[in-house]
């Protein structure tokens, strides 16, 4: 009997363990927010958002070293989470939200027409160092927007028909904030 409540203790704490182990990709809607309790970090979706199909969508395939992590794809949003150099020392990962915008702009398919609109590095109110570079390419409006938290850098990539609906994203996302 005491061996069956010692197995049944060991299997409790297990489970638990298990249970309340988060990831990167503990992201979640509440209404118009998307909060991540991995990162502890929340934004307001802005009012012109309208989820994609991801069908629709050509997303990267997941890194085969795990350092990348889709935080959410469920909800027509796509924000990726990178393991940084810090965590890793690998010479082929991000260093930190500058040398992630440095790679984008280096990365254009040649062939391809873009022309730069802006490029903004700023503190948010929640002091969050956020890196961001907007650029419209093959006539679209566009956005490589990242930002540094705990050793990983959470990109995302926004897409407006207008650069009045692109400024409408990333000041959204500029905006995110640090929760408990």
């Amino acid at each position: 009997m005491k061996l069956r409540s010692t197995r049944f203790a060991l299997f409790l704490c297990l489970f638990t363990a298990y249970a309340g182990a988060q990831s990167p990709s503990d992201g979640h809607l509440e209404g118009w927010t998307y909060v991540n309790s991995f990162f502890h970090f929340a934004y307001e979706l802005p009012a012109n958002f309208q989820p994609q199909t991801f069908s629709q969508m050509n997303l990267p395939k997941g890194s085969p070293r795990g350092v990348e992590f889709f935080l959410n794809d469920r909800y027509g949003i796509v924000i990726i989470a990178e393991k940084t150099r810090a965590l890793t020392s690998d010479p082929r990962d991000f260093q930190n939200a500058a040398d992630f915008i440095a790679r984008v702009k280096r990365g254009f398919d040649p062939s391809l027409t873009w022309t730069p609109l802006s490029e903004r590095h700023l503190t948010n109110d929640s002091g969050l160092v956020i890196d961001e570079f907007d650029y419209v390419i093959a006539g679209e409006y566009s956005s490589a927007f990242a930002v540094s938290l705990d050793g990983y850098l959470v990109v995302a990539r926004c897409n407006a028909r207008s650069a009045a609906d692109l400024k409408a994203m990333t000041d959204s996302l500029a905006a995110m904030r640090r929760t408990p």
